[in-house]
């Protein structure tokens, strides 16, 4: 149980977050100790802790993304075929790590209704859809538009897998958002199975812009976009940038797993 004294903060992102007063569902359990008011400062203490944390990290990766190709190539500017393709890692970003971010968060320790926990969520998604898919038609016009090869590398391989992984699982969503009763017994089968999914796509989304980020400081060297001075290899600023840019993503998907995978409210479906 935790308890006021825990400062860690993997602890307490992996206790009792998420289980907040809920009673009016039929769909969640909450435990009988958490009626007492002697949980309810440490529960809302560690919801503020929660959300301060993942809005520094996800902050600090939209200022990092931002200045990078604000700072380093030239800006946006979509009838531009060169900074065309910066609006692709911008939103892409925002699309598959920073949104859905709080999309997650909004049913794990979101101290809501369920029905408010669900707009929530479903709002943040069909933003995050719409975000990735203003991130491919960016790429796949700046390629066509430079005449580049399409889905070489293992970026876009993992790219396309995660498109489509994601349109299956927003395409899943929307049997959560209307209350069909002749679908019930596939919402109540399919819905553990989305939230497994979801983490599945979350790591393959992650992998996917690390491989991005590493293939597009690699190979702005090579097309003499770094000048000698400042090659990747000698600890370039935008090389620092990018780094940075990495660690955070993945200290963001390490803690939102651990958020997903820990006790909280669970669906249980109805008998």
């Amino acid at each position: 149980m935790f308890t006021s004294s825990s400062s860690s903060l993997p602890k307490i992102i992996y206790t009792m977050i998420g289980e907040g007063d809920r009673l009016s569902s039929s769909q969640l359990v909450l435990p009988r100790e958490l009626a007492q008011p002697k949980h309810n400062l440490s529960r809302y203490c560690s919801i503020f802790v929660c959300l301060l944390t993942f809005s520094l990290i996800c902050s600090g990766i939209v200022v990092t993304v931002f200045s990078w190709f604000g700072l380093f190539r030239e800006g946006f500017a979509w009838n531009a075929s060169k900074t065309l393709f910066n609006y692709h890692p911008t939103f892409m970003t925002l699309g598959v790590i920073v949104v859905p971010t709080f999309g997650v968060l909004s049913y794990r320790i979101f101290p809501f209704g369920r029905c408010i926990q669900k707009a929530i969520h479903s709002c943040a998604m069909l933003a995050s859809f719409a975000f990735i898919i203003i991130a491919v038609v960016a790429i796949e016009q700046s390629k066509f538009t430079l005449d580049h090869t399409h889905f070489w590398s293992i970026h876009t391989w993992c790219g396309l897998i995660t498109l489509i992984a994601v349109t299956t699982q927003f395409v899943c969503g929307i049997l959560f958002i209307f209350p069909f009763n002749k679908l019930r017994k596939l919402q109540d089968f399919v819905i553990e199975w989305h939230r497994c999914s979801g983490l599945v796509i979350l790591w393959i989304a992650t992998v996917t812009v690390l491989a991005g980020v590493s293939e597009y400081l690699n190979m702005g060297v090579s097309e003499n976009w770094l000048n000698y001075d400042e090659q990747y290899s000698n600890y370039a600023p935008e090389g620092i940038l990018g780094n940075s840019f990495c660690i955070l993503v993945l200290l963001n998907s390490v803690l939102l797993t651990m958020v997903m995978v820990g006790p909280g409210n669970k669906y249980i479906p109805k008998t």
